[in-house]
């Protein structure tokens, strides 16, 4: 499961499985995400909520050509989703003065940038898939 980078799915997919793209431990009891992987689509449809889920780097193919989307929980803008991320959105909940990326940082889709968002970042980091 670790050679394969990228998908590429079309709008006609209406659901993908919870653990269709990534590894599961040698006991069967954990599943892990491809480190990396990147998904293409459409927007809206089933690729962009799996993507975004589960931290994997979108491709939007509408429009006039590919147009890259934020990685959700990826606060900090820079590719991967860390404890950085995770240190930044507690700062910016708390009310210092931080840049993040709002778009990124709204892990449930929402709209805001809550207390929502920081536990989802916690679960995702610590591998919980919810």
């Amino acid at each position: 499961c670790e050679n394969l980078k990228s998908v590429t799915i079309p709008k006609s997919v209406t659901d993908i499985g919870d653990y269709a793209f990534g590894c599961t431990s040698i006991d069967g009891f954990s599943f892990n995400p491809i480190d990396g992987f990147t998904i293409s689509g459409y927007r809206n449809t089933a690729a962009e909520k799996y993507a975004k889920k589960n931290g994997f780097k979108f491709i939007s193919l509408d429009g006039d050509g590919p147009i890259e989307d934020v990685i959700s929980g990826d606060v900090n803008g820079d590719g991967k989703v860390t404890m950085k991320d995770y240190s930044n959105l507690q700062k910016y909940l708390s009310g210092w003065n931080v840049e993040i990326d709002l778009e990124a940082a709204d892990l449930n889709g929402d709209g805001k940038v809550t207390m929502k968002d920081y536990a989802a970042l916690q679960r995702k980091l610590n591998g919980w898939n919810s």
